[in-house]
């Protein structure tokens, strides 16, 4: 069995630090829509000072000086998952350069 984790429960920052994890969240974004996108539903709640910093050539919008920190709280899994023989497999896709799972 599989447990999908898309949607709108995940929160996102973009800071200048990219070995040091936000503080603050800048909001919601739905994934697996990247941040540019109007479905990712990220539009109303980018901060003006986040737009203007946003300019390609990298993901687009990121500068080499930044980086897009995306965060979920996973869910409590299934009981079946949970016995001395479960194993979980965690797949991240479309990870640009780093994915760091804490």
């Amino acid at each position: 069995s599989w447990l999908p984790l898309n949607g709108p429960h995940w929160e996102y920052a973009v800071t200048t630090d990219p070995d040091k994890p936000p503080a603050d969240w800048d909001g919601r974004i739905t994934v697996p829509f990247c941040l540019q996108s109007p479905l990712s539903g990220t539009d109303n709640s980018l901060r003006r000072d986040v737009l203007k910093a946003l300019r390609p050539p990298l993901a687009e919008g990121l500068s080499r000086r930044q980086a897009l920190w995306y965060r979920l709280v996973l869910p409590r899994f299934p009981p079946s998952w949970r016995s001395d023989e479960a194993k979980v497999l965690l797949h991240i896709g479309a990870c640009d350069f780093a994915a760091q799972v804490i």
